[in-house]
Order: structure tokens, then sequence, then C-alpha cells
């Protein structure tokens, strides 16, 4: 065994051979290691350290110049520590021993010893090993292990984790009882297989010459992220659909070391969808022979508009005529019931009259295009009030429009709409003397509501399920006149501008019709 150094002083690290100038590298590494570095006499003084092995001992680097180390061992490690140092002269060796602390901490630690060569600074140099921050890591593993194999097992996703070749070394329970035992424990790639075609309405079992593998290859060279809908075959011969997410696990050096997969069953999903496209087909199907009943029913309808348009009009001009020669050449002769029926008879003409032009209007607000444009209410609506007031002027009628009230809409419509709701307004305070009518809005729930008001005869809300309805009045024929179309022409059009109406009244207290647009 060599002598021990009369001086402590540091190694320089490396051979005699080798260029002092490549020392402060060395000590940079050796500074910086994870391990404990010592140089030691021949007789086990401390020649050099660094911070790590000073830490170790719970000392400074410098109160451990020239200490012996045995000092830092149990005296039971001190015979074993020898044999290393001679052990370390030839060949170098290792040596588990328990570090006592300079605060009495014990430590265990693995010294790994080799000699030094002459004019290196000392006799041996050692590796200090913490073995209780190995066992501490490799129990944090092995926690983390146990942890990620308990929730692996626990879950109640199907969950598969793969190596890096594609085969399948780890299962959850839902992945047994999902894809059967047998399925697993194999490659991946001979498990699953990709239907062609994957959002195809059919769940049904592909033939061969329509399948596909799934590779799982091309994703752990490319290291990416995939989500894919795969047709699977249990042993069982059970078939369905599948829903993976497969998400590539990378080392520390980030290659990737193989993947995990998520499996959802998603077969009742693709079944409701199935079901759902063939409901679609069947209401397209059905939509289209509706379109087309309801457009040989508009011809029809155009047929008959014009036949009330021309073929009918036609008699009931004559009838008025020849009834009113009648009563012109012929009226001194009738006598008074003569008169009397004549007169009815007139008037019945009249109404059938005017009965079809209600009607020819009715069907042109349902037939006709509607052109929306930017419509001002408040100007139509004092066009009509000034019409009606111009048709009644001995009548005392206070009209109040709102300013600035607009709306989206057919003009012509809109005009329709208002002129039989004003219309109405204006006949049905006919018995008042001071008759109010009154056009506004206001702001609700729905949104911008518009309201046509009177305190004229009003109605009994009982009856109000009959208001829009064509030819229902709800005053006597003789009270009021009109057809009982007017009311069902302005729904129709409130409809067709996808808005609603409804009224609010009482019986001689007047009603308010409210509409949206």
């Amino acid at each position: 065994m060599r002598q021990p150094s009369n001086t402590p002083q540091s190694v320089a690290l490396g051979s005699p051979g080798r260029s002092r100038s490549a020392e402060p590298s060395y000590r940079v590494i050796v500074e910086h290691m994870n391990e404990g570095a010592v140089t030691l006499t021949c007789d086990g003084r401390v020649v050099y350290c660094n911070a790590r092995f000073a830490d170790l001992c719970r000392t400074t680097v410098l109160q451990l110049a020239n200490a012996p180390i045995r000092g830092f061992f149990a005296p039971t490690d001190w015979p074993a520590f020898d044999d290393l140092l001679r052990r370390a002269e030839s060949q170098g060796g290792t040596l588990e021993v328990q570090l006592v602390a300079d605060n009495g901490s014990i430590v265990p630690v693995l010294l790994s010893a080799n000699a030094l060569p002459e004019g290196d600074g000392g006799a041996f140099c050692m590796v200090v090993t913490d073995l209780g921050q190995h066992r501490r890591q490799h129990e944090e593993l092995g926690v983390a292990e146990r942890m990620a194999r308990s929730i692996l097992e626990q879950a109640s996703e199907a969950i598969v984790v793969c190596d890096e070749d594609g085969r399948i070394i780890r299962a959850s329970h839902a992945a047994h009882h999902l894809c059967g035992q047998s399925a697993l424990w194999k490659l991946f790639d001979d498990v699953f297989h990709l239907r062609r075609g994957g959002s195809a309405p059919l769940l049904r079992e592909p033939p061969p010459d329509e399948e596909d593998r799934f590779l799982l290859s091309p994703l752990l060279g490319s290291g990416r992220p995939l989500r894919t809908e795969v047709h699977f075959r249990r042993d069982d011969g059970k078939h369905f659909a599948l829903l993976l997410s497969v998400g590539p696990m990378h080392e520390l050096r980030g290659d990737v070391r193989g993947c995990v997969v998520t499996m959802a069953d998603i077969s009742e999903r693709r079944r409701a969808e199935e079901e759902l496209w063939r409901l679609t087909d069947s209401l397209e199907h059905r939509v289209s022979e509706r379109t087309a009943e309801l457009a040989a029913i508009n011809r029809e309808l155009e047929a008959f508009s014009y036949s009330v348009s021309h073929d009918l009009r036609a008699p009931l001009r004559a009838i008025e005529g020849f009834g009113r020669s009648l009563q012109e050449d012929c009226g001194d002769d009738l006598g008074e019931p003569g008169k009397s029926h004549l007169a009815r008879m007139r008037a019945a003409t009249r109404l059938m009259r005017d009965l079809i032009d209600d009607l020819l209007r009715l069907a042109q607000v349902t037939s006709g295009r509607l052109v929306r444009e930017r419509v001002d209410l408040s100007a139509l609506a004092r066009t009509i009030a000034a019409a009606l007031a111009l048709a009644e002027p001995e009548r005392t009628v206070r009209v109040a429009i709102a300013d600035g009230l607009t709306a989206g809409g057919d003009l012509g419509l809109l005009r329709v709409a208002l002129e039989n709701l004003l219309g109405n307004a204006w006949k049905f305070t006919a018995q008042r003397p001071l008759a109010e009518v009154e056009l506004g809005e206001m702001l609700t729930t729905e949104g911008k509501v518009f309201y046509v008001r009177d305190n004229g005869a009003g109605f009994d809300m009982k009856e109000a399920d009959r208001l829009f309805a064509p030819f229902q009045r709800l005053h006597a024929p003789g009270e009021f006149s009109g057809t009982g179309v007017g009311l069902a022409t302005v729904q129709r059009i409130i409809h067709r501008h996808g808005g609603r109406i409804w009224a609010e009244a009482a019986p001689r207290r007047g009603a308010t019709f409210f509409f949206t647009l």
C-alpha cells in the first residue's frame, strides 16, 4: 500500500500524460456530479472532495480536508472498507456501507474505489452514491407504477397500452370485457380492422374485400395522436363499431416508446345515426310528395280563383243590373212587399260580391310571393285612417298613431293587414259618440309587439278561438257589416311573416289586437 502524503492537495483529474489545461473542465464536471467524489491518501485521508460528498456527510469541504474517511463509517464497516482499498490497488471494487453523517444521521451509500496513477495528487479516487435516494426514487417509481396499474384496472373506460412494436402489453378490465380475453395480448394490428368509409351508415360486418388493416406502426413512427372509427370482430362473433383515441407515449429523450389507446363502443350511436338517416330519407320523400300535392292544390286554387273572378262575377253583375233596372222601371208597380223583396235581393247580391272579393284576397294572401322590405307602418296607418275618415266624414274618431313604427315585411300584405285591423276598429266603434282608435308598439320578452286598440263593442273572450276562422262573426249580422273573412286574412298575413296574432277584449269595453312580425 502507498505511503500517505504529508500535505493534502487537490487531485488533478487525469493521468500524468494529460494536459494540465484540461483540469478546470474536469473539475467543473466533478463539482456538478450528483454523486460524491473523493480523492484519498493511501491511509484513507481526504485529499479532495466535491460539494456533493460534503453534503452527504452534513459538513463542509474545508472541514473534510485531511480528515480520515473511516470516521464517517460505522466501525463494523472498517474492515470491509480496508479490504476495498486493497482491492482498488489492482482492479477497483465496490462496497455498500452506512455513512454516518456529522449530525448523526445514517445514509446508505455505495462506494466505488479505484487507484490513481502516480502524481495525480492521491492514492485512490472514490465515487459515493446515495443508495437512499436511489431507493426512494425506485420506491416512488414503484408507487407510480402501482397507482397507474390500479387506475388502469379500475377505469370504466376500455384502455389498452401498446409497446413500440404495437403489441398490447396492458389492458383495463373494461377492455377485457369489451374485446374479450383472447383478442388482447396480441399485436394491435391483428385485433382491429379499419372499415372502409368509416362514416358509412350501415353497421354490419363487412365482407373481407371491404376491410383494411388498422396499422398502428405509422402512428408510432409519426408520434402524432389519432382519433378514428374502426370495425371490431370479437371471437364470439359479435361485431361493433369502436371510436379509438390513440396517443403516443414518449420517453425522456422524446422517442416514441408505445401508445395508449382508449376505446368507446359507438355501435348504439351509429345505429341511431342510421335510423336518423333512414327517417331523413323517408321524410324527404314524404316532403317531396307533399310538395307535389300542394302544387296541385295551388293550381286548383288558381283555377278556382279564375273561375270565381270571371264565371261567378258575370251572373252577379247580371242579377244586380236587372234588379236595378227593375227598381227604376217598375218600382212604383211592385208595391211595398215587392220593393222590400227587391231591396233584399240586391243587398244579398252585393254581399255575395263582397264575399267573392274577400275570398280572392284571402287566396292571394296565401299564394303570392313574399317580398320583404323596410315598411313604415306609421305612414301606412295614417294613409288608411285618412281614407276611413273621408268615407265617413260625419263621425268623430280620435286616431292615435305612434311615430317611428317600422317593420320588415311585404308592403302590400302589411297594407292589407292594417286595412283590416284599422277598418275593424273603425267599424266596431260606430256606436260610440267619441270613438278612439290607436296603433302603437311595446317591448316584451318576444321582442317588438304591435297593437291596434279601440274602445268599441268588444267581444266575449270565450269566443276568441273563433276570431280568425273564415266566415265566423261574433256579432249579429244586422249589428255590424262584414263577411267574417277580414281577420282570417290578417292571421294568414302575420303567419307568412313568421309572427303571431292574438286579441284581448271585453263586451262593450273595446278590443286590442296584438301582433308580431
